[in-house]
């Protein structure tokens, strides 16, 4: 519906257009979570092929087709089939056209399970600080608020997806690479016997703090307990890539880290950050024109043939 919408107005749709688009893309919706059952690699398109219909469903509408005009509240709507009819209205449509949803999002630095992101950052934060060998490690503790525990705890991974959505499983990968990123998840390093050993050695659990300030804040600790017997152990209230407007400010005061915020819609009321591409460049340097010719490639876009430039 949200791309539907947008598509609709970037297109300049009249009203009875776009109501068309989002009654059309109502019929394209789907999505359904059966993937977690086997690892189904369709999870990856869920996204872009809710974009891509929106798209197409603000194109069709500009072209006469119609759509349900009652596709979200009507009697076979979308709220019907999803919730059986229930819901809280006020959450949809109140302060319609003053709040924008997508001033909420985040942005994921890991490719696993946002649940368990502010554990995955006390884990990289502990390594960074104590250096140590994943030899050493003797067992480790993972605490989070009830919904993020749960169903995020299982030590085996027969596919990608598993992988991605057990926190032991990527909490051992972050402590054995320090960092998680998309290649980490291959299978050699998964069936790698020391990092098998750090996923036997590491326990899931329900923290008290966590739950208390859930769902307001998605934190996180992680208790690291090497052989030498010393404990390694962090918090993180925020992960990397959360709401700017509610944890900058204390990032910055409190806990005097570095912030810099990817605002592109100008939603935080914060200065955003930026770079200047030009600032790179050596004037003097041999490579000056090979360097302009590169930057203008990213920012030209070449649709009129070899001679538009």
């Amino acid at each position: 519906f949200g791309a539907a919408a947008a598509a609709s107005r970037l297109m300049h749709l009249n009203a009875e257009q776009t109501l068309n688009a989002l009654g059309l893309a109502g019929s394209f919706s789907g999505g359904l979570r059966a993937y977690l059952q086997d690892g189904a690699e369709v999870k990856r398109i869920h996204p872009g092929k809710a974009a891509r219909d929106g798209i197409v469903s603000a194109e069709l509408a500009k072209r006469g087709l119609t759509g349900p005009g009652e596709v979200i509240e009507g009697r076979y709507g979308f709220i019907q089939a999803a919730a059986g009819g229930n819901a809280e209205w006020e959450l949809l449509i109140g302060a319609l056209g003053e709040r924008f949803e997508i001033c909420n999002a985040y942005f994921k630095p890991y490719p696993a399970c946002r649940h368990f992101h502010a554990s995955l950052d006390a884990v990289r934060t502990i390594g960074q600080r104590t250096p140590f060998k994943i030899d050493d490690v003797a067992s480790v503790r993972i605490g989070m608020y009830e919904a993020g525990a749960a169903g995020h705890d299982q030590k085996t991974a027969e596919n990608l997806l598993d992988a991605q959505m057990s926190a032991p499983v990527t909490t051992a990968l972050a402590m054995a690479f320090g960092n998680v990123t998309v290649p980490s998840f291959d299978r050699v390093n998964l069936d790698r016997p020391d990092i098998r050993r750090l996923i036997d050695v590491t326990e899931v659990y329900v923290d008290e703090e966590c739950e208390r300030i859930y769902p307001g804040r998605r934190s996180g600790v992680a208790r690291i307990e090497l052989r030498d017997g010393r404990v390694l152990e962090e918090r993180v209230l925020d992960p990397k890539g959360e709401l700017a407007t509610a944890t900058a400010r204390h990032r910055r005061e409190v806990l005097g880290q570095r912030v810099d915020v990817i605002d592109p819609f100008q939603c935080s009321n914060q200065p955003a950050a930026s770079f200047n591409p030009l600032a790179e460049f050596e004037p003097q340097a041999l490579s000056i024109l090979d360097d302009v010719d590169l930057l203008c490639e990213t920012i030209i876009l070449d649709e009129g043939g070899a001679d538009w430039k």
